[in-house]
C-alpha cells in the first residue's frame, strides 16, 4: 500500500508540473510588470504629421495611381485582416491584377548602385550601358517615387502581427542612385546633388517619424548609400564647389535616434500574434523556425510570460536610461530586464530560454548609431573640401566634437585621400570608408 502511495506521489508530481505549465498559471507577473506594459502602450509624440505614406509604399510594387493609393490600402489592410496566420511573403495585395507591376529589378549586379557597394561611380561607368537600361525600366518607379517626397511620416496602417504585411521596395533604391550617379557622369552635377538631396531629406523624415521597424531600417539604408554617393560625388567637384544641402547630411539628432515607437509596435506585433496563434506562434517566431512543422514542444512555452519577457527587454528604449545613452551615443548595455528567476526556470524552462538567446533589439539601435557616425564621416569630408593634403590633415586632427563618436573610431589616410570608421555592425563592411580628397599623395 505504502509502495502504491510513493507511485500515486510520483505520478502526481509531474502531472501538477505539467498542469501548471499548459494553463500558463506560473510563473506569476512580477512587480513591475504592470508599468512595463503601461510605458509600452502609452502614446509616443513625434510620430505623427501631415500625410502618411503608408498608403503610397503599400501601392508600391504597382502603377496605382496617386488618388488610389488609399482605396488599394484600405482594400489590403481588410485582406489582411483575414489573412493574419499567413507569412508576409504570402500576402498578396489587392492591386495585383488591377494595376501593372513594377518590372523586377535586382538590388545588386553590375550597372547598378547597391546601397552597401564599396563605390557607386566606378561601378556605373564601367557599366554605363546597363545603368541606362535599369534607370529606364524603373522610370515609372522612380516618379512614384517623387510623389513619397510629399510625405512627412510612416504610421504603420495594419494591424501590427508579426506575419503582417510590409512594404514591397525592393530594387528601388538601386535604380534611384543609379540615376543620381548617371546624372553627375553625363555632366549634371547640379541636379545630381538636388536629386540626392531631395530623396534623402525625404526618407530621412520617414525614418525619423515611424512607429515601424522595417521602415527605420529602410531609411537607414537609404540615407547610408546616399551619403556615399554624396561623397564620392564631392570629391570630383572643384575646390571651390560649395558642399549642397550639408544639413540633408548632418549627424543625427537625439530624436532620430529614440526607437521606443518602433519597439512599442513591436510588442503590439507580438501581443496581436500571441491572442491568434499562442504558444505555437511564440515558438516559431522567436526559434526563426517559421517554415517549420508545428513543434509537439510548442505547448510547453507559456506564452504570455514569454511575452512579458518580451515586453521588459524592448520597455528599456522608452526609459530615462536608454535616452541618456542616446545623448552620449553609447553603446553600452542597458540593465537587463528579461532574466528568469527560479520559479520562471521551473515552470517555463522554454520560454525562459528562447526568451534570453532570442529577444535583443540592440543591434538596431546599433545601427542606428552607425548611421549617426557615418554622418558625421561625411561632415569631415564636407568640411576638409578643397583644402590641401597637409590643412586636411589638420583640420581632421582638430575637428570638433560633434563629428566624433565614441563608439566608432574614426581615421584618415592621407595617401589615399580616405577618412575610415570601424562600425559597430560589422556585417556591412569594416572599415566603413569615404573619400574625401581625389587626387590625394
Amino acid at each position: 500500500m505504502r509502495v502504491l502511495k510513493w507511485l500515486g506521489m510520483i505520478l502526481l508530481l509531474p502531472a501538477l508540473w505539467l498542469g501548471l505549465v499548459l494553463t500558463e498559471w506560473l510563473p506569476r507577473p512580477a512587480a513591475g510588470d504592470a508599468a512595463v506594459i503601461a510605458r509600452l502602450k502609452a502614446p509616443t509624440p513625434g510620430i505623427d504629421g501631415k500625410r502618411n505614406a503608408f498608403a503610397g509604399l503599400q501601392s508600391f510594387g504597382f502603377e496605382v495611381p496617386e488618388s488610389e493609393w488609399e482605396a488599394v490600402a484600405a482594400a489590403d489592410v481588410a485582406l489582411a485582416d483575414v489573412a493574419h496566420d499567413k507569412p508576409s511573403e504570402a500576402f498578396q495585395s489587392t492591386a495585383a491584377g488591377k494595376y501593372p507591376a513594377y518590372p523586377e529589378i535586382p538590388n545588386t549586379g553590375p550597372g547598378l548602385c547597391n546601397i552597401w557597394d564599396p563605390e557607386c561611380l566606378p561601378k556605373i561607368r564601367a557599366n554605363l550601358s546597363a545603368a541606362r537600361g535599369f534607370v529606364e525600366k524603373a522610370a515609372t518607379r522612380l516618379e512614384q517615387g517623387e510623389k513619397l517626397l510629399g510625405y512627412d511620416h510612416y504610421r504603420y496602417g495594419f494591424k501590427p502581427r508579426f506575419y503582417a504585411p510590409i512594404p514591397q521596395i525592393s530594387g528601388y533604391f538601386p535604380p534611384l542612385l543609379t540615376s543620381v550617379a548617371l546624372m553627375h557622369i553625363d555632366g549634371d552635377s547640379v541636379g545630381a546633388f538636388d536629386r540626392l538631396c531631395r530623396h534623402t531629406a525625404g526618407w530621412r523624415r520617414l525614418r525619423a517619424h515611424t512607429d515601424f521597424l522595417i521602415m527605420d531600417m529602410l531609411g537607414v539604408a537609404m540615407v547610408t548609400g546616399s551619403s556615399r554617393l554624396y561623397a564620392e560625388m564631392l570629391v570630383e567637384m572643384p575646390a571651390d564647389f560649395p558642399a549642397p544641402c550639408p544639413e540633408v547630411f548632418a549627424p543625427l539628432a537625439d530624436a532620430e535616434l529614440n526607437q521606443c515607437a518602433v519597439n512599442q509596435l513591436e510588442f503590439r506585433s507580438l501581443e496581436n500574434s500571441i491572442e491568434a496563434q499562442s504558444s505555437q506562434f511564440v515558438w516559431s517566431v522567436l526559434t526563426d523556425a517559421k517554415a517549420a512543422a508545428p513543434s509537439p514542444f510548442a505547448p510547453l512555452v507559456n506564452s504570455q510570460h514569454t511575452k512579458m519577457l518580451f515586453a521588459r527587454s524592448v520597455a528599456r528604449f522608452c526609459t530615462d536610461e536608454h535616452r541618456e545613452r542616446i545623448r552620449l551615443r553609447s553603446a553600452a548595455a542597458l540593465p537587463a530586464t528579461q532574466h528568469c528567476g527560479v520559479t520562471a526556470w521551473a515552470f517555463d524552462p522554454l520560454g525562459c530560454s528562447i526568451g534570453e538567446r532570442f529577444i535583443n533589439y540592440d543591434p538596431y539601435y546599433f545601427r542606428v548609431l552607425d548611421l549617426d557616425a557615418r554622418l558625421k564621416l561625411l561632415s569631415t569630408v564636407i568640411s576638409l573640401h578643397g583644402l590641401a593634403p597637409d590643412a586636411a590633415k589638420a583640420a581632421f586632427d582638430t575637428r570638433p566634437a560633434s563629428l566624433r563618436s565614441p563608439e566608432q573610431e574614426m581615421t584618415i589616410d592621407p595617401v589615399n585621400g580616405t577618412l575610415r570608421m570601424i562600425q559597430l555592425d560589422k556585417f556591412r563592411g569594416n572599415p566603413w570608408v569615404l573619400p574625401y580628397a581625389r587626387n590625394a599623395g
